[in-house]
């Protein structure tokens, strides 16, 4: 009964030594890349409204991937994480109109987000079927009224005006 009480023991010790591999750990996700130093593999592209205040959107090149969508409020000295989630592609924008209104969009098939507080929270936004092309313009910002064109069907192309607000 001794030597068994010895093996339990021992096997314990061995199983829970950090110098040992585990069985119960799975792959380890690798972190989320920093829009300061983009490594290789990632897409940045930069929204600043003002000289201190802009967002970040990184997106993983290979798909499927990933995308980020960072915040900084001052001149890029300091990231906040915001929105990550999968992308089917390594293209997308990001747009914003003023501290709280932007939109996002990502991938093929396309994906469209926005915001209305700066970012904390995105809704994703149902688009048409055969969505090929979105062009962000911003022509009346105080509605942050964007242009959406798109195709119902492969040969029907169409525009169609979104407000955002």
């Amino acid at each position: 009964m001794a030597g068994s009480l010895v093996a339990i023991v021992v096997a314990g010790l061995i199983y829970l030594h950090p110098a040992f591999p585990s069985l119960a750990k799975g792959p380890v996700a690798p972190p989320p890349p920093s829009p300061s130093t983009v490594p290789a593999g990632y897409w940045p592209q930069y929204a600043f409204i003002t000289a201190t205040t802009g967002w970040a959107l990184v997106i993983q090149n290979s798909p499927p991937g990933r995308f980020y969508v960072y915040r900084t409020t001052d001149t890029a000295k300091h990231w906040t994480l915001q929105l990550t989630a999968d992308a089917s592609s390594g293209i997308g924008e990001i747009k914003f109109f003023d501290s709280k209104r932007g939109v996002l969009w990502i991938g093929s098939p396309l994906h469209l987000y926005r915001t209305s507080d700066g970012g904390s929270h995105w809704d994703s936004v149902q688009l048409p079927p055969y969505v090929t092309e979105l062009l962000i313009v911003p022509f009346v910002p105080e509605y942050c009224v964007t242009r959406l064109w798109y195709c119902d069907e492969p040969r029907s192309c169409a525009q169609r005006i979104s407000r955002f607000s």
